[in-house]
């Protein structure tokens, strides 16, 4: 009977011995973008809020 790591080991032996695929500039480009943009979109409606809250001249805004 075969165990799971005479089986596992060569597989990952094989994936940790492969080099990473060269990456494009426009590959680069696309994840550097959504990477920015998931954090900085969250910080957007907060920031849009305060700034009709400081424009409107409510009394609740800090500042």
């Amino acid at each position: 009977m075969i165990s799971i790591s005479a089986i596992a080991r060569p597989c990952v032996r094989h994936f940790s011995a492969q080099r990473p695929r060269p990456s494009s500039r426009t590959e680069r480009a696309v994840v550097t973008a959504c990477l920015v943009s998931g954090v900085v979109l969250p910080f957007v409606p907060p920031a849009m809020a305060s700034s009709r809250q400081r424009k409107s001249g409510n009394p609740s805004s800090k500042g």
